[in-house]
């Protein structure tokens, strides 16, 4: 591909590393960075560089999603580069790539990840939280005593979790009769998804005997 200086330009306007990008590149390699400043290095043919961009640049791109592997998002979420806490510092863009986030968490069960941001919960939806990311917050109320003082939770909302709780541990190890029986009055709940959508048994779930912990 042709040379883009004019945005090469931009992450690098002392043009300290023109060497590496003002060239015909097939491949151009990214690496997200927490340092200093974004740098260009040499590839591994005289047609290829690559990019070792500093989260702080990010806007400078125009970034919109981030492909990566789990290893990677573990670092770039929790790690030190913290691309997630960047773009809540941001007046545009922060709100719908937190409630993607949110949503992921949700949609993967993966809670931990998902307490990590709730905080900003509050400040994302100030007129009513979605009624999922409610009853998610519920339920870790309910079993993990997650303190839920701040958050606008409706009671129907609440009522109807502490009911799921209630009834799920009636039926002790008969996972599978749970499911059915639970389905018609709450399969359209969080609760309901996180226990039963899945094959794979969830950290509330004993893998051995399918009772609620």
């Amino acid at each position: 591909n042709y040379p883009n200086l004019e945005l090469w330009y931009k992450l690098d306007p002392e043009r300290d590393d023109e060497y590496y990008y003002n060239r015909f590149a097939v491949q151009i390699t990214t690496n997200l960075v927490d340092a200093d400043r974004s740098t260009f290095r040499s590839g591994d043919t005289a047609d290829q560089f690559r990019l070792m961009l500093d989260v702080e640049d990010l806007p400078v791109l125009e970034v919109s999603y981030i492909l990566t592997n789990q290893a990677e998002v573990n670092q770039l979420t929790n790690g030190s580069a913290g691309v997630i806490e960047f773009y809540l510092r941001l007046e545009e863009g922060a709100p719908k790539l937190l409630e993607r986030h949110l949503m992921a968490c949700l949609f993967t069960k993966d809670l931990d990840r998902f307490v990590l941001r709730a905080a900003w919960i509050p400040v994302l939806f100030e007129d009513q939280i979605p009624l999922h990311i409610q009853e998610a917050l519920c339920m870790l109320g309910q079993l993990e005593s997650y303190d839920l003082t701040g958050y606008v939770i409706l009671d129907a909302v609440q009522r109807r979790v502490a009911d799921f709780i209630t009834q799920i541990q009636t039926f002790g190890n008969n996972f599978e009769a749970a499911r059915i029986a639970l389905e018609p009055s709450f399969g359209n709940t969080y609760c309901y998804y996180y226990f039963f959508r899945s094959l794979q048994a969830t950290d509330y779930i004993d893998d051995q005997s399918g009772s609620v912990n």
